[in-house]
């Protein structure tokens, strides 16, 4: 499996990210702060949605890498697009992957 060391390598730039993307909304509210209440409040809103679209995206783009490696992983040529739908949604849906075993 993985040694502690590749785990730290693949953690850190992961928290980085995070810890930077938080930063950018405290800026944004620290900013628009001088302005007033309610133009903090709609800032403080984009920020939260503009954080769910990342991660959807962050999402969306692991699970397509898991299904394409498991493909390249089997060496199959041929991509049951049904299986790979499932997969996905296993996957962005957070339940893991819930595609149907093929008996080939």
């Amino acid at each position: 499996m993985f040694s502690n060391k590749d785990l730290k390598n693949l953690i850190v730039p992961l928290f980085l990210e995070q810890l930077l993307m938080a930063l950018v909304g405290v800026a944004d509210v620290f900013v628009i702060g001088f302005v007033g209440e309610a133009e903090v409040s709609g800032v403080s809103l984009v920020n939260s949605f503009n954080a769910m679209f990342i991660n959807l995206f962050i999402t969306l783009a692991s699970g397509g890498a898991v299904v394409i490696s498991q493909y390249i992983g089997r060496k199959e040529e041929r991509i049951d697009y049904e299986e790979k739908y499932w997969s996905t949604a296993g996957i962005i849906s957070g339940t893991g992957n819930c595609s149907r075993s093929n008996s080939k």
